[in-house]
């Protein structure tokens, strides 16, 4: 078989796309070129690629193409090939497939009904809507307002009214109470109502409850005013947020670790009618212009009442030809200012608390326990880890270097039980030796299986900041500790978990699902453990640069440099005062050894301290 890397050099300089693979053929991404051999060339140059695109290359032993006329015509490929392979490193929407279509029929007596897709059969759809609650209330109550008839055959009037005609719910067609021009005026005033478009509902109920009036039919006169009132009524609290009776979609991002929330504002004639939140699974470190171009092909063309204007808070690649996949014309602006940049920010609002409360539930008992079960299957537990230590080491450029240790039991941070650790290496500091030094601290009292402190016991699992170089430390201190510890590190761009390997393999490489709840849980230890160490070195730093040259003079502690700045203000002064003032101060002793530091580092430029807090 042709190597990889010779095919894609051999491809053509071609509108397409390609599809890489796997060696099992599961198809990995996919995704569209103005030239296959320019774009997919940089596949093979780790260095151009986005880092979550670089454990792609790794994985992917075959490519596949498929030539199109033109760029356009690719992306609408794309976006085929994505919804029917789902490949994990394209990005996509979670459990799409439960998302509800509101259709209504094209026929005489059209039918309300909720479809889980929208088929070209000439029907009037308006979705995917992915909370199907929402939907649902929604419909109720519209049907309320614009009753239809649920009969298998609403025309046939020899049978019996249908149930929803007892309740109200429907116009009486089924029942010979109103012509079929009249339903069908219903029906249409319910597609209005869904769209938005308030206003012209409202102006033709009380067209048809004049016309009633006239007729003297005064109680459908009357169920018309309590319509049109309710409308007003559930409208109320709606205001215009354009300036122009404008039709759009305003999108919002908000992402956390692999998972993702997209906010689509809908705007119709000028005013919010509603908000839909659609949770994605994203690669690691995939860009936000990527994410949107992702959610754009996915949501776009089965989006059945999307608007011809859709703004976005970044630029994403192809916008001037989505409305090839979408089949309808579509403008894709990323505004920078005014009221539709406003716009932009509340649909990242919403993004962002969709995310919180998705997030929240993450971290619910029920979710950290299936977590915990999940960790016990993976890392071959016998026992869910109730007790999970995690270590980060932080230095800049081998300065200050510090490490920390966070714990989390059942799968919640136990903050009492955090340590932070000062590097103690003679040689130049390095991520790999301060985990060994880290690791020998902490577990060196334990040493052949002891326990001498009952409040400190064991870990259930180790987990490392880092990848095979901070796993391999950390299995040198356990077996010269003698200690058995489930030990795994988690690798930050492509979230992969290493752990020990088994017969002669020194490590193995356990990719989780982006969806994984162990996952989750511990991308949040890893960046607990992240948090807490870079705070540390923060403040060391901050004490550094706020050091007083006094603090290097021996027997000057606290107390003494206090007294010293009190009585002469600055390290300057100190350098005036002559032997006597010093000595009324501290003593003899400590005045010449005070005058000998001062003397030797004259030319040295200090910060200045003022008081003894850092």
């Amino acid at each position: 078989m042709i190597p990889l890397r010779d095919r894609i050099r051999a491809l053509p300089k071609h509108p397409g796309v390609y599809l890489f693979k796997d060696a099992h053929g599961r198809v990995l991404y996919v995704g569209k070129a103005g030239s296959l051999k320019h774009r997919v060339s940089h596949y093979v140059m780790p260095g151009r690629l986005e880092p979550g695109k670089r454990d792609l290359a790794k994985r992917a032993t075959d490519v596949e193409t498929i030539l199109t006329q033109n760029e356009a015509e690719a992306l609408v490929l794309e976006a085929t090939l994505i919804q029917r392979h789902d490949p994990p490193y394209n990005v996509r929407l979670v459990d799409d497939s439960s998302y509800l279509y509101v259709k209504i029929t094209r026929e005489t007596y059209p039918k309300v009904q909720f479809v889980r897709r929208a088929d070209p059969d000439g029907a009037w759809y308006r979705g995917p809507f992915p909370t199907a609650s929402a939907i649902r209330t929604t419909l109720r109550e519209a049907r309320k307002l614009f009753p239809w008839c649920t009969a298998k055959n609403p025309g046939d009037q020899d049978g019996e009214p249908c149930f929803g005609h007892h309740l109200g719910l429907c116009p009486g067609i089924c029942a010979g109470k109103i012509s079929v021009q009249e339903y069908q005026q219903h029906i249409e005033a319910l597609k209005r109502f869904l769209d938005g478009d308030i206003r012209d509902a409202i102006a033709t109920l009380r067209a048809r409850m004049t016309d009633a009036s006239m007729r003297q039919h005064y109680e459908r006169a009357a169920k018309l005013r309590d319509a049109m009132r309710a409308i007003e009524t559930a409208t109320t609290p709606q205001h215009v947020v354009t300036p122009r009776q404008e039709s759009l979609d305003a999108l919002g991002i908000a992402r956390s670790h692999t998972h993702a929330a997209v906010a689509v504002l809908a705007i119709r004639h000028g005013r919010v009618i509603g908000r839909h939140i659609f949770p994605l699974l994203t690669p690691p470190d995939e860009s936000v212009s990527s994410i949107l171009r992702g959610f754009l092909l996915s949501y776009y063309p089965r989006a059945a009442d999307g608007p011809p204007d859709i703004l976005l808070p970044e630029p994403v690649e192809d916008a001037a030809l989505f409305s090839q996949v979408a089949h309808r014309p579509l403008r894709i602006a990323t505004p920078t200012r005014g009221w539709k940049r406003r716009l932009l920010e509340l649909a990242r609002t919403n993004a962002e608390e969709a995310l919180r409360r998705s997030t929240a539930e993450l971290e619910s008992p029920a979710a950290l326990e299936r977590a915990l079960r999940e960790l016990q299957e993976t890392l071959h537990l016998p026992y869910p880890p109730r007790r999970i230590e995690a270590y980060d080491i932080s230095n800049i450029q081998g300065t200050l270097p510090t490490a920390s240790l966070v714990v989390f039991r059942d799968g919640k941070p136990a903050r009492r039980e955090y340590r932070k650790f000062r590097i103690t290496l003679e040689e130049q500091p390095n991520d790999v030796a301060m985990m060994r030094e880290v690791l020998q601290r902490r577990l060196g009292k334990h040493a052949g299986g002891k326990n001498p402190t009952s409040d400190w016991p064991l870990p259930d699992v180790l987990l490392l900041d880092g990848g095979k170089p901070q796993l391999g430390a950390g299995r040198v201190v356990l077996q010269k500790l003698q200690l058995s510890i489930p030990i795994a590190a988690l690798a930050k761009r492509e979230e992969e978990l290493f752990v020990p390997g088994k017969e002669g393999e020194r490590f193995h490489l356990i990719r989780l699902s982006h969806a994984s709840p162990a996952l989750f849980l511990l991308q949040r230890i890893r960046d607990e453990a992240h948090r807490f160490t870079l705070g540390y070195h923060q403040l060391l730093r901050k004490k550094r640069m706020t050091r007083s040259l006094l603090d290097d003079i021996p027997g000057i502690g606290d107390a003494t440099r206090k007294k010293l700045l009190r009585a002469f203000g600055s390290v300057r002064a100190l350098r005036s005062a002559s032997p006597e003032e010093l000595t009324k101060v501290v003593g003899p002793k400590l005045a010449q050894t005070l005058r000998t530091a001062l003397q030797r580092t004259a030319n040295a430029v200090y910060p200045v301290r003022n008081s003894g807090k850092p």
